[in-house]
């Protein structure tokens, strides 16, 4: 901006008219706004700094406020010269002590210090901080309180920056009871810039000094929660003593000195959060604290009502609201112990959030208690007991979902009483609807814990539903919106509700669809379509076969639910939640009740007639159907009945495009229904529809539709035209891609069904445009097993819909000339095609000429000397997925192949998977010779090798659940036998074959694992832990009652002299407690020692180097102990030991960058208590260079390293209070946003969101 036209606003910022004035400094805040905006000059910097001040005392407020807004967008853009006139006018002004001058001028200066940029930050503290200082000593109380506010913007601000902040603490320490919680809030934002030292000096005179006097006590309290809400990770080792001092107040405050007592709970609730691992140990006193002031009530008696000594959460008794005691009995305004009570039920949410004690120690202690509670007089506190509730309930969740039900068990005991208690609350009188929700948020979550108790007892809540979705207060909404989402979970949770259940909450349930409040409406429509399978009992007699249900309500139920839903269904112009929420109840009544929702339904139902009643001007814009108006789609309905209404409106929602996914997804429920329904009126041109559909670009749309096409052709092909049916099989050909194999598994699967329908209509279009992308897609190496079952099935449904000989061989030989490309191309590339050889083969009996031509014809392969490997390769897998399905007993001349072509290397291995999968096909016959073969080649070790290989694919195949005990005797001696002879070469398959067996006698498991661990051979006590890998993995969550006898001397190994052993103990801790967390949940603390030494790399700590593929092992099995069981791990040890893996190797380092990632989300305040600590080995990584002269792969592995990074950096980015930690802050301001990080940076960022 020109320097003459900043010189005409400040000529009109001195003009006598306030008018003038006010649009000068508004045209000079518009300019200094700009972003490009400078100073031409530095004496133009001066007159406008000048002119600013002296608006800064202007008699009009509004000139004065907009001189205000100026000065702080000026304070980035003026030289120190300008910047130290400013603070030392602004402060000489708020020193006078003058009103209103000192409160302008304090209020000028926090405006200046927000605005501030951090390269002048330190010269603003500088000047800044010994005035404060001083004026908090003056006289002028005015100004002694403003320099205290300014003091606490500028801590806020730029907190690293305070110069001396140790003598700033002193003073602030002494002036606590002058400047109470001024003072109070300026130190826990000073707190953050003090050495420790000083922060341990700071805290200690907290806890130490404020016993004696009540006032003093209570400011030292709040000071200590302040201080630990601000830098909680910095405070951890004070939390014991501060935890005695929290508690010595509560035990020591008299009566009707309930602020004490709240605050002392405010702060034992800041210390569980902010240092929960620290709190830990005090917990037993933590929550009989938190039992015994939940309670707090001096002005009510509570004899009898219960609590943690009473029976259980059902304490309430049913005549408790029949004492003769009034709730408005106790409403003086001076009880203030409701807030006592109230602290209480957040420091008992706080304590079930961060698991203060185990889930079901947590819910013995609390559950009754807080059930007690649920009849609380204040709606405040009300509302913090439920919030406590679901907490714990979560908990229990949670614990549930891990496989630990101990929790769940005491609550499944305890639910009917809990949900009478809460029922009691929903139909007491005069409650808030804030606490009326707040219940129903209760009963959501016990929804969810145990469905099939909650449904149980639906019938005691309905009554509550009803109220609340009648009540008409100004939170009605949010009353009713929580009771809907409540009866919807309810009902989708636990299944098999009685129809009759439902009838008294239905008519408002319906009524509730129409209301205004468009939320409202959306969640009655999903209760409605949660309530369609409870209501399919209402089919009349006859409807479907099944017979009718007396206890289900009448037909005019299902008449009014249909109408309701048609009302909304109908119009076009409503909300999106509205639309959508009406095409699921339709499709959920349509899916449940089929033709029956048609039969003896009402012309007109109420509901329709209260739309019908509603003005003009309404019905024609929000009633209006496409075809017509309200009335006329009301008309229709009753000449056509609902069911076919609802699918015409159904149809055309498929061509809006807000709505095609809805309805799409609508059609697919209906289709798969097995009620009856006649859909002929719109099958035909929605089948056309969908087709087209498959043409857009929308992924989502097209999955969609291929899925609804699936169930539409597998109900209704046969009845579907020929040209329509071939249009949808030459379209599904074009989904056929390696990019979408989701996409491509539905396509196969819908050409499957079509083959099915109408084999002649069909086949056509399969053979042209299905089998050229089927035969791509099958010799592709990232199929996924369902692509690969559907692939399989489309194969045999083609060569079944053929029929002929010809057609057959011609569809083999297209497989196999494939499978030759896939098997050159890469190891293992022809298995996908070899099962759909074989599943071709399935189809005809052993002796047809097909099966026995395709056999010859491998046969002939495998015994031409001149075949390539690519080729036996590929007949082996064929051979073996053929005998895999039948017994090849009757061809000797396949095992003679087969053991010909073990001794080839290049096909051995594939020979040996062939043998294994025909010997599975006839596990009787063939198991005993395989046995025979083993013993005889134990002379021939590599020979050997090969056989035990098809001995581990014979234990694999699903076959072997059928071995008899001889047998498996027979197989274990077999294999003991061969580890007693110690070749290392054959150990790996070995230890498989072992664990498998293992596993298939799981009542065994330890007597079979246990000998060779105890050998004092390392290789065979590696073996026996290796083998054990795989009988965990084989028994997934079954491996609980058949391990737990090894569990625990296997993990003991990890403290083994051998490494190797050590190696393979980690693995083992890895896979158990990945396939099954119960299993090694219990010796979990014992191992984790010996873990975390293993992640040691540094040989001088200990006598033994661990090596790196140990350490990377050790790495990667704390990121599954971290996933799998949290609570047994002893955080800060692993935090630890996650130092050490941040400056290690590469592949140390990755793995520790996840488990930084997952320490970050798992435990925040530790990790935030360590960022600076993690900031010396993170700037490691991302500033080291590689060769000038490094080839491609080392750039891309460290590429690949820096990424890895910055994605933990990220990660950490989102901790609380991490902005307030100087060196991390400096760490990405200096490191990782330079230019070479910052885009790499915003893109692992991004990956995130």
């Amino acid at each position: 901006m020109s320097s003459v036209t900043l010189a005409l606003i400040l000529e009109k910022m001195g003009s006598r008219d306030k008018d003038f004035r006010y649009m000068a400094a508004s045209d000079l805040a518009t300019e200094l706004a700009k972003e490009g905006f400078r100073f031409e000059s530095p004496s133009m910097e001066v007159r406008v700094t000048e002119a600013i001040l002296r608006q800064l005392e202007d008699p009009s407020g509004d000139v004065s406020a907009l001189a205000l807004k100026c000065l702080g967008l000026i304070s980035g853009r003026i030289g120190n010269a300008c910047l130290k006139t400013v603070l030392e006018k602004l402060m000489a002004q708020m020193v006078a002590g003058k009103q209103p001058g000192s409160d302008d001028a304090a209020l000028g200066l926090k405006t200046f210090i927000q605005e501030t940029p951090a390269s002048v930050a330190d010269e603003v503290a500088a000047q800044l901080v010994p005035q404060l200082s001083a004026a908090m000593n003056g006289q002028e109380s005015a100004a002694r309180n403003n320099a205290v506010d300014v003091l606490l913007e500028l801590a806020t601000r730029f907190p690293a920056s305070i110069p001396d902040p140790s003598s700033l603490k002193n003073q602030l320490l002494m002036q606590l009871p002058v400047f109470k919680k001024r003072a109070v809030q300026c130190l826990a934002q000073l707190a953050v810039s003090l050495s420790q030292s000083d922060l341990d000096e700071l805290a200690a005179s907290l806890y130490m000094g404020g016993s004696k006097a009540t006032a003093t006590a209570l400011l030292h309290l709040q000071a200590l929660a302040a201080i630990c809400n601000t830098i909680g990770w910095r405070f951890g080792r004070h939390a014991s003593h501060i935890i005695d001092f929290a508690l010595e107040q509560l035990d020591g405050a008299g009566e009707e000195e309930e602020e004490r007592l709240e605050q002392s709970l405010h702060t034992l609730e800041a210390v569980v959060l902010q240092c929960s691992g620290d709190a830990k140990p005090a917990a037993a006193a933590i929550l009989k604290a938190t039992l015994k002031f939940i309670r707090y009530d001096p002005n009510y008696d509570e004899e009898g009502s219960g609590g943690e000594d009473g029976d259980g959460p059902s304490a309430p008794s049913d005549d408790e609201d029949d004492d003769g005691l009034s709730e408005d009995e106790f409403s003086d305004d001076e009880d203030v112990s409701w807030k006592v009570r109230c602290a209480a039920a957040r420091l008992a949410g706080s304590a079930t959030l961060k698991l203060l004690a185990p889930p079901e120690q947590l819910y013995a202690s609390l559950a009754g208690p807080l059930v007690s509670r649920f009849k609380e007089r204040e709606a405040v506190v009300k509302s913090d007991v439920l919030a406590a509730y679901i907490q714990l309930l979560q908990q229990v969740k949670a614990q549930a979902s891990s496989g630990d039900t101990a929790s769940k068990q005491l609550l499944q005991r305890d639910l009917p009483s809990v949900v009478k208690a809460l029922a009691r609350e929903l139909g007491a009188g005069g409650k808030s609807a804030k606490v009326k929700g707040d219940v129903f948020g209760v009963l959501q979550e016990l929804a969810r814990v145990d469905p099939l108790t909650v449904g149980a007892q639906l019938p005691a809540v309905l009554a509550g539903v009803t109220t609340a979705l009648a009540d008409t207060s100004a939170a009605s909404a949010s009353l009713k919106l929580a009771a809907l989402q409540f009866l919807t979970a309810a009902l989708t949770e636990a299944r098999g509700v009685n129809a009759a259940a439902l009838l008294p909450a239905l008519p408002s349930v319906l009524q509730a669809t129409l209301d205004r409040y468009y939320k409202v409406a959306a969640a009655a429509l999903r209760a409605v379509a949660a309530a369609a399978p409870a209501l399919a009992g209402a089919a009349p007699a006859g409807a479907g076969g099944e017979k009718h249900d007396p206890a289900s309500p009448p037909a005019p139920a299902l008449a009014d639910a249909a109408t309701a839903v048609l009302a909304r269904l109908r119009p076009v112009d409503l909300d999106q939640e509205v639309k959508e929420g009406a095409i699921a109840a339709a499709a959920a009544l349509l899916a449940a009740l089929g033709d029956a929702l048609g039969l003896e339904t009402q012309a007109v139902g109420e509901l329709t007639r209260e739309f019908a009643a509603m003005p003009k001007a309404r019905t024609s814009k929000r009633a209006k159907l496409s075809g017509g108006g309200a009335e006329v789609g009301a008309a229709g309905g009753a000449a056509a009945g609902p069911s076919a209404e609802m699918l015409e409106l159904l149809l055309e929602r498929v061509h809006g495009e807000s709505t095609a996914t809805a309805a799409i997804r609508a059609f697919e429920q209906v289709a798969l229904s097995s009620r009856p329904l006649n859909l002929t009126p719109v099958l035909e041109k929605l089948v056309r529809d969908l087709t087209q559909l498959l043409k857009k670009s929308s992924r989502s749309l097209r999955l969609a539709a291929l899925r609804t096409l699936k169930a539409l052709v597998a109900r209704e092909g046969a009845s579907l035209p020929a040209d329509v049916l071939a249009e949808v099989v030459a379209e599904a050909g074009t989904q056929l891609s390696e990019a979408e194999l989701m996409h491509a598994g539905l396509a196969l699967q819908l050409a499957v069904v079509a083959l099915e329908s109408q084999p002649e209509a069909a086949l056509e279009a399969a053979r042209s445009k299905v089998l050229p992308g089927a035969l791509t897609l099958a010799a592709s190496p990232l199929l996924q097993p369902s692509v690969l079952t559907a692939l399989q099935s489309f194969f045999a449904r083609l060569a079944l819909a053929s029929g002929d000989a010809a057609a057959f061989a011609e569809l083999r030989e297209s497989l196999m000339q494939k499978g030759l490309t896939a098997a050159g191309a890469a190891p293992g590339g022809h298995l996908a095609l070899a099962r759909c050889v074989a599943a071709l083969c399935a189809l005809c009996a052993t002796e047809d000429e097909r099966v026995q031509g395709t056999l010859q014809h491998l046969l002939h392969t495998l015994q031409g000397g001149r075949s390539e490997a690519a080729a036996r390769r590929l007949a082996l897998g064929v051979l073996g997925e053929i005998g895999r399905g039948r017994d090849l007993g009757q061809l000797p001349q396949v095992l003679e192949a087969l053991l010909s072509a073990l001794s080839a290397e290049d096909v051995a291995d594939a020979a040996a998977t062939a043998l294994g999968s025909v010997t599975s096909g006839a596990l009787g016959a063939r198991l005993d010779p395989l046995l025979g073969l083993v013993r005889d080649a134990a002379a021939t070790p590599r020979l050997q090798y090969q056989l035990f290989r098809a001995l581990a694919e014979v234990l694999h195949s699903e076959a072997a659940e059928e071995l008899t005990p001889s047998q498996r005797q027979s197989v274990l001696d077999l294999i003991l036998a061969a580890v007693a002879e110690e070749r290392e070469e054959s150990n790996a398959v070995l230890a498989e074959c072992l664990g498998t067996l293992a596993a298939l006698g799981a009542g065994a498991c330890t007597a079979i694992l246990t000998q060779p661990l105890q050998s004092s051979s390392p290789g065979l006590r590696a073996l026996a832990l290796a083998a054990a890998r795989h009988a965990t993995v084989h028994l997934g969550a079954r491996a609980t009652p058949s391990m737990d006898g090894v569990a625990g001397p296997m993990l003991a190994c990890l403290n083994d002299p051998d490494l190797s052993v050590r190696h393979t103990a980690v693995l083992l801790l890895s896979s158990s407690a990945h396939a099954c967390p119960a299993l090694v949940r219990p010796h979990v603390a014992s191992a984790q020692p010996f873990l975390l030494r293993l992640c040691q790399p540094d040989a001088s700590l200990h006598t033994i180097d661990d090596g790196l593929e140990v350490r990377k092992a050790a790495f990667e099995a704390l990121v599954v102990l971290l996933d799998a069981c949290p609570a047994v791990l002893d955080m800060p040890a692993v935090h630890d030991a996650l130092l050490s893996g941040l400056k290690d190797q590469y592949d140390v380092k990755v793995t520790s960058h996840i488990l930084l990632t997952r320490l970050a989300a798992l435990e925040p305040d530790q990790t935030t208590a360590r960022l600076e600590a993690l900031v010396e080995p993170l700037t490691a990584t991302l500033t080291a260079k590689v060769k000038a002269d490094a080839v491609k792969q080392e750039v891309d592995r460290n590429d690949d390293l820096l990424r890895s990074c910055l994605r933990a950096v990220a990660a950490l980015e989102r901790l609380p209070g991490c902005a307030v930690v100087a060196p991390w802050t400096a760490f990405i301001s200096g490191v990782v946003q330079t230019p070479a990080l910052k885009e790499k940076y915003a893109a692992a960022r991004g990956e995130r969101e």
